[in-house]
């Protein structure tokens, strides 16, 4: 999004996005009103910062999904995937030439009984 994230119209579309799915989910639920299934809609983040100025996400120069979109977003959940806050105290310009490994679950097994290690 950065190349885009000053371009309002972008923003406005993202968001007009996930509504549209969040509204075919309202949908779905109403058409199979007696299924004992659940289905929700959700959004996720991933930057509480911005990545270039590592300021906080604001809609003026810092803009991010979770100030540009998740306000407007008509969503059941919001996910926040957290991999950001791995990088908590080093400097933006630190964070796209950091080795700091982050490590992910291994999974084992076949993919539908999987589990993780």
């Amino acid at each position: 999004m950065k190349p885009f994230a000053s371009n309002p119209g972008v923003w406005d579309a993202y968001t007009a996005w996930i509504n549209a799915r969040a509204a075919g989910v309202v949908n779905a639920r109403a058409m199979a009103s007696g299924s004992s299934s659940h289905i929700y809609s959700a959004i996720e983040f991933n930057a509480v910062r911005n990545l270039t100025t590592g300021l906080p996400c604001d809609t003026g120069a810092n803009k991010c999904v979770l100030s540009m979109v998740v306000p407007n977003a008509l969503v059941d959940y919001y996910s926040y995937s957290a991999w950001q806050s791995f990088l908590e105290g080093l400097t933006p310009g630190r964070w796209r030439r950091s080795s700091r490994p982050i490590s992910r679950p291994r999974l084992v097994g076949r993919r539908r009984g999987a589990t993780c290690r």
